[in-house]
């Protein structure tokens, strides 16, 4: 997953323009060939180029989806639109590990890499719908408009190496079969679903997102010091769907602080993913260093203290951003 997550460090720089369709339908075709490899994976070097074609087709995605999905410029409504976002993604992380991991404790796993090649006919067809969109933006001019929370972004990116870092490597440790990984996994994707739209819809009402992000962001801080404290399945799942809600909760309302600071959402998408991406790197890397050296916990102690000092830096960017609202204009002939 860290190679995965190399790609878009690698491919954006080198990235001019690209017309969105055609790179969404080539991504297609990119996670069908990679579908249908994996199940012939044996070593761990097949493993390794699988990661690099995953990574790839990640890139040609969701680049080009995020920027046209969130193509919206209504400022009242980056909650609203952020939630849906995460909702689609939340709805099929209900289905597929409860499905796929059945499916693998009976028939193997090849039978379910092979379903996943076959699913994408549907987003395949559904592509073929958009309109011809280019987009002309560069990272460098992408990441020149972050200027002031390029900061909140990579602490983004690390924040989202938890799920398959050290949740799944203690997840791994606890459960005995695909189906009870699976089972787990689906719960918890079931109750980020039920929390993260009504929240949404409330922080677009406020039009204050920090309101929300705050007191969560605590309370999730606390929830990991306590989860990585667990050896049974039991409480690790009731703590760990905590968490998750807790985290659903605020995804997309930390996206929609993102949006409400930077409107230009092409801009903003190209250069999201870039961080992104440095930010989950670093998430891998220390949490490898320590489950290696059999101190993972540490790393769920630096996952909560990287909580607080997110909401240090909001607290500093949302501070600045008033300072500068409140300075006159000098108007000149």
């Amino acid at each position: 997953m860290a190679i995965s997550y190399m790609a878009p460090i690698l491919l954006l720089p080198f990235l001019r323009g690209f017309a969105i369709r055609p790179v969404i339908l080539l991504a297609m075709i990119t996670t069908v060939i990679r579908s249908i490899y994996l199940a012939y994976v044996d070593t761990a070097s097949e493993l390794y180029i699988y990661a690099a074609i995953a990574g790839f087709s990640g890139v040609l995605f969701w680049i080009p989806y995020e920027i046209l999905y969130f193509a919206r410029h209504d400022t009242m409504q980056h909650g609203r639109h952020s939630a849906l976002y995460f909702l689609i993604l939340s709805g099929s992380g209900i289905i597929m590990p409860l499905a796929g991991g059945f499916l693998a404790d009976y028939w193997g796993f090849k039978p379910v890499f092979f379903i996943a090649a076959g699913a994408t006919i549907i987003p395949f067809i559904l592509t073929l719908r958009i309109s011809r969109q280019y987009v002309a933006v560069t990272l460098k001019e992408s990441i020149a408009h972050l200027k002031g929370i390029k900061g909140l972004i990579l602490f983004e990116g690390f924040f989202w190496s938890i799920p398959p870092c050290i949740i799944a490597l203690s997840l791994l440790t606890l459960t005995n079969t695909a189906g009870q990984f699976g089972t787990v996994s689906s719960i918890v994707a079931l109750g980020a679903l039920l929390t993260s739209l009504p929240i949404a819809r409330w922080s677009d009402r406020m039009q204050n997102r920090t309101k929300i992000i705050f007191p969560v962001y605590v309370c999730a801080a606390l929830i990991l010091l306590l989860l990585g404290r667990q050896t049974s399945l039991l409480w690790f799942t009731v703590f760990l769907l905590i968490f998750s809600s807790l985290r659903s909760m605020t995804n997309p309302v930390v996206n929609a602080f993102t949006m409400d600071l930077r409107t230009d959402h092409t801009k903003l998408y190209m250069a999201r993913q870039f961080l992104l991406s440095i930010g989950r790197v670093v998430g891998f890397a220390l949490t490898w260093l320590f489950a290696l050296t059999e101190q993972l916990y540490v790393m769920y102690v630096i996952y909560a203290f990287a909580h607080l000092a997110y909401l240090l830096m909001i607290h500093k960017t949302v501070k600045g951003h008033a300072i500068a609202a409140a300075e006159p204009t000098l108007l000149t002939d």
